[in-house]
């Protein structure tokens, strides 16, 4: 285990942070390599939860306010796609009705 795992686990111990938050901030260290993805989908998944979201939106924040040798922190959590699920894929259109015909890409529905 590396000096800076184990100094991140004793300031999650001290600081006393939650579950998504210490997800948050493995996610965003200053490690030379990335997040894993089934890191990040945990992370999403929790954005489900009420509090656990605060706590996320919370940390991303915080990281997002860092500077100096803690550029890394910046620049892991700017990309969106990874973090929140986008709403169009969680809340799409609802499906065509039974016998319905499909509409082009490009056609207007109608206004009655």
């Amino acid at each position: 285990m590396s000096t800076s795992s184990l100094r991140r686990q004793m300031k999650n111990i001290v600081h006393n942070y939650s579950e998504a938050e210490i997800k948050v901030r493995e996610a965003t260290s200053n490690d030379p390599w990335g997040p894993s993805s089934s890191l990040m989908s945990e992370i999403a998944d929790l954005t489900y939860n009420v509090v656990a979201f605060s706590e996320i939106m919370s940390m991303i924040w915080k990281r997002l306010n860092d500077h100096g040798k803690n550029w890394r922190h910046v620049y892991k959590v700017l990309p969106p796609g990874p973090w929140l699920p986008p709403p169009a894929l969680t809340t799409g259109p609802p499906p065509p009705e039974p016998g319905s015909k499909p509409r082009s890409p490009g056609s207007q529905p109608p206004l009655f």
